[in-house]
C-alpha cells in the first residue's frame, strides 16, 4: 500500500504547547514562559521529522513496489511457459544447495518445449563408508571391511534418494508437471579399462505422483517403481550403465 503522509509528530508538539498550563514550580521558578518558548521550538522540529519519515517510508515504497512488479512479471512469465525465464530461475536460486553437499554435482538443461532435465553427478565412494565399526565386549572398537551387497544396497538407496529430493526441489521453484533425472557416476569401461561418467539411473518423476508419496516412510528404490525409469542394479555387482529415459516417450505412456 502505498504510505501517506503522517501528522502524528507535529500533531502531538502542537497538542503539548497549546495544552501547557503552568503549574506551581512554573511559577514559583518563574519558567513558564520559556517552558512554552521551548514547546513551540519543537514544533519545526516535529513537522521535519514527519517529513524525514514520510521520505524514509516512499523510499522503502518505491523499492518494494520495484520489486513486486519485477517478480510479478517474472511469474507471469514462468506461468506462460517461458523457456528463458526457467533458466533464470536456477540462475536466481542456489537449487539443490543442500544435494551438492551430499557429494554430488548438478547440471539443468531446457529443451525447446522447456522440457527440465537434471544430471546429477553422484559420488558413492565419498559417501557412503566402506568399513563398518562396533564394540566388542571387551570395550574395544572393532573396524571391518563392509559386505559388497551392504554397500551397493545402501549405494542404491542414496542415488534413488537424491533423485527423489531433487525433483521435490525443482517443483518447489518452477511450475512443471514433470522433471527428467539422470543420475550419473563413475563405471569402468570394459572396452577401454577406464572409469567413465555414465547414467546409472534415469527416472521421470511426475508432479503429481511425487504428490501422493509420503517421503518420510518410503523405501527410495522401491518408490521409482512408481514412475518411468531404467535402472539395471544387482546387489551383488551394483549399478550397470543405462540408457536414458526418453522424455516424450515417457510423457506419452
Amino acid at each position: 500500500v502505498e504510505p501517506t503522509r503522517s501528522t502524528k509528530h507535529i500533531d502531538k508538539a502542537n497538542a503539548e504547547y497549546e495544552g501547557f498550563k503552568e503549574n506551581f514550580i512554573h511559577k514559583l521558578l518563574k519558567r513558564g514562559e520559556k517552558v512554552k518558548t521551548k514547546l513551540g521550538q519543537e514544533i519545526p522540529k516535529a513537522k521535519e521529522r514527519d517529513e524525514q519519515e514520510y521520505q524514509t517510508i516512499s523510499a522503502e515504497y518505491v523499492r518494494d513496489f520495484h520489486e513486486w512488479q519485477e517478480n510479478s512479471r517474472f511469474a507471469n512469465r514462468l506461468l506462460a511457459g517461458d523457456i528463458e525465464a526457467r533458466a533464470e530461475v536456477f540462475k536466481r536460486h542456489n537449487v539443490c544447495a543442500g544435494i551438492e553437499e551430499l557429494g554430488t554435482e548438478l547440471r539443468f538443461s531446457l529443451d525447446d518445449n522447456g522440457n527440465v532435465t537434471i544430471t546429477i553427478n553422484v559420488h558413492g565412494d565419498e559417501v557412503i563408508p566402506t568399513e563398518k565399526y562396533s564394540q566388542l565386549q571387551s570395550g574395544m572398537l572393532s573396524t571391518k571391511a563392509m559386505p559388497k551387497g551392504e554397500f551397493h544396497a545402501l549405494y542404491q538407496d542414496y542415488v534413488c534418494s537424491c533423485t527423489l529430493r531433487v525433483a521435490s526441489e525443482i517443483f518447489a521453484i518452477l511450475p512443471v508437471e514433470s522433471v527428467l533425472i539422470n543420475a550419473s557416476d563413475d563405471l569402468l569401461n570394459p572396452a577401454t579399462g577406464h572409469l567413465e561418467q555414465q547414467v546409472i539411473l534415469s527416472v521421470l518423476v511426475m508432479r503429481e505422483t511425487l504428490k501422493m508419496l509420503n517421503l518420510s516412510f518410503v523405501d527410495p528404490s522401491d518408490a521409482l517403481t512408481n514412475f518411468v525409469h531404467n535402472m539395471n542394479f544387482k546387489k551383488t555387482a551394483g549399478f550397470s550403465p543405462v540408457e536414458a529415459v526418453d522424455f516424450q516417450l515417457a510423457i506419452a505412456v
